[in-house]
């Protein structure tokens, strides 16, 4: 920014999209008139911006289809890392969520789910239950998972649905910043 008098101006960042300002936004800035006569610029300003090195939410696992009606069956053992973070300041720490979806496909028949089951390190995260003579859609849903059971390092997954021939869900873990929206898909 340069400007030909001294005074007060608001400037503004934009933030690009992945990333949050660490520094007040919009700043003030005081420009003032120096010793020579001329007035004081703001060309060589910094804004304090913290960059997500990943996409946002990151897919840890999956998503992977698991059901009566998808190539894994109605239940998938696998295992996934949770890599390191980048280091931050402050100290960032992410939520884990477990993320299930209706599976992307449309047919003449009706997906009915009677339940689904996902357990991280032989622990439970995530249960659903259809009641009893009932149709039950595929969920669509996102649970937080426990900071406990999430630390960094290879991790255990079992995963188990029950549903009518054709049913299957999209089950998969995501890695959300702290500052982040979980429910927001991105590739």
């Amino acid at each position: 920014m340069q400007t030909g008098e001294a005074g007060m101006y608001r400037v503004e960042m934009q933030v690009p999209d992945g990333a949050k300002a660490t520094s007040p936004n919009p700043l003030l800035v005081a420009l003032v008139e120096l010793p020579d006569g001329t007035v004081s610029n703001f060309w060589n300003a910094e804004f304090g911006l913290l960059l997500s090195m990943t996409p946002s939410p990151e897919w840890i696992f999956g998503p992977e289809p698991v059901g009566p009606g998808s190539e894994n069956g109605t239940v998938l053992n696998s295992t996934f890392v949770i890599p390191p973070l980048m280091p931050a300041f402050p100290p960032l720490a992410s939520e884990y969520y477990v993320r299930v979806e209706p599976a992307p496909v449309m047919g003449p028949y009706a997906m009915d789910i009677d339940a689904i089951s996902v357990n991280v390190d032989d622990q439970p995260v995530y249960r659903f239950t259809c009641p009893p003579d009932t149709l039950c859609p595929p969920p669509h849903e996102m649970v937080k998972i426990d900071p406990v059971l999430m630390g960094e390092g290879e991790h255990t997954i079992s995963i188990e649905v029950l549903g009518s021939e054709p049913s299957f869900v999209m089950v998969g873990i995501v890695r959300v910043p702290p500052w982040d929206d979980p429910m927001v898909r991105r590739p």
